[in-house]
């Protein structure tokens, strides 16, 4: 019975020693952050919410300031740029130094008062070590800043090619591709991150990656090219509309400039280059084809009489887009030496209908 309360005392003394120790610290650290909280690298224990707050205002005017910093790795060494210094992308990044400040001023201080002896017993000996709770990073406009300024760096593949040298006798030859790089971005803005949430100026490695190209001039498909089957014969363009028929003659030697090599389904295919096609009817057929519509329109004169009448008319365009890819087609078939490849294409011409008609004018 003596020995039960020599414990009960013992208890009851331990808590008592427990609750002053508690409530003793927690008075001195009532407005305080606990020790032993480290925000990134640096130690905040001790601090007032007053003197957090403009710690961290001040922190956050130096990271403004001091902007986000790469290294980008080039073929020719390294190139050092800052992005968003002085303050140039104020609104890139923001933190309320306030509600930072509450936050870690009120870590660790619970209503139970053996959770906060248990902090108290570990601090002395463990660090907390915490990041910023409310960082607000714009995530678009960082990257997009990023990746303008790292365009320059970017040396896109350049696939294999193909080079008419004669229609007749026929002579080709294969210009070979070359290796490029770029920069992969995907984890840049975690770093970013990362490194504001601890209060750091971001230091960011781009490392050069390589990329190479679709068409590599050792590609066996090369060796048999069906060159002779798409520049053997002219194409011929034909347009009527009841009342003319025009024709153009893409003869081979028109044909051998427009060639190129593109992968398709991972084979390697000869086509027609989309840009050329389209500048050759762009300058030498629509302008034979297209006619404006005409308005309808009369002139009163000062006798209040018609002097002129003139009636609608309908106007005519060449459907650019139909026609380029009914070539594209008719070169594809013959590479493909399918059995509807054919060497007339009718071009396909829309009607273009004026604003005003002669019904309008009458009503």
């Amino acid at each position: 019975r003596r020995i039960l309360l020599l414990v009960s005392l013992l208890v009851i003394g331990s808590v008592g020693v427990i609750v002053i120790a508690v409530t003793t610290l927690d008075s001195s650290y009532k407005n305080r952050v606990y020790p032993g909280v480290y925000l990134g690298d640096i130690s905040i224990g001790g601090m007032s919410e007053e003197k957090l707050v403009l710690f961290l205002t001040e922190m956050s005017g130096k990271l403004t300031n001091d902007g986000l910093r790469f290294i980008i790795q080039t073929k020719d060494g390294e190139r050092k740029i800052i992005l968003g210094q002085n303050g140039e992308h104020a609104h890139w990044f923001t933190f309320d130094p306030r509600s930072e400040a509450k936050f870690f001023v009120s870590y660790g201080k619970s209503n139970k008062i053996l959770y906060r002896f248990i902090y108290w017993g570990f601090s002395s000996w463990r660090q907390s070590r915490f990041s910023l709770q409310f960082l607000r990073l714009d995530k678009n406009d960082i990257l997009e800043v990023l990746l303008q300024e790292i365009a320059r760096d970017v040396q896109e593949p350049k696939d294999a090619d193909i080079v008419i040298d004669s229609v007749s006798p026929l002579a080709f030859h294969i210009v070979p591709s070359t290796n490029g790089y770029n920069y992969n971005s995907d984890g840049v803005f975690l770093e970013i991150q990362k490194s504001l949430e601890n209060l750091r100026v971001p230091e960011i490695v781009l490392r050069a990656k390589p990329a190479a190209p679709n068409i590599s001039e050792t590609d066996p498909a090369l060796a048999s090219l069906p060159v002779q089957a798409v520049l053997g014969a002219p194409l011929v363009l034909i347009f009527s509309d009841g009342i003319e028929e025009k024709k153009w003659e893409i003869t081979g030697d028109y044909l051998a400039r427009w060639l190129g090599l593109m992968k398709v389904d991972g084979a390697v295919r000869l086509v027609l280059k989309q840009e050329e096609a389209k500048k050759y009817l762009t300058l030498a057929v629509a302008p034979q084809i297209d006619i404006q519509a005409v308005e309808a329109r009369f002139k009163i004169g000062e006798n209040g009489k018609v002097e002129e009448f003139i009636s609608s008319k309908n106007g005519k365009k060449l459907n650019l887009d139909e026609a380029v890819a009914d070539l594209l087609e008719a070169v594809d078939k013959r590479a493909r030496n399918a059995v509807s490849a054919t060497g007339t294409i009718t071009l396909a011409v829309d009607i273009i209908e004026p604003t005003i008609k002669v019904e309008d004018i009458n009503t």
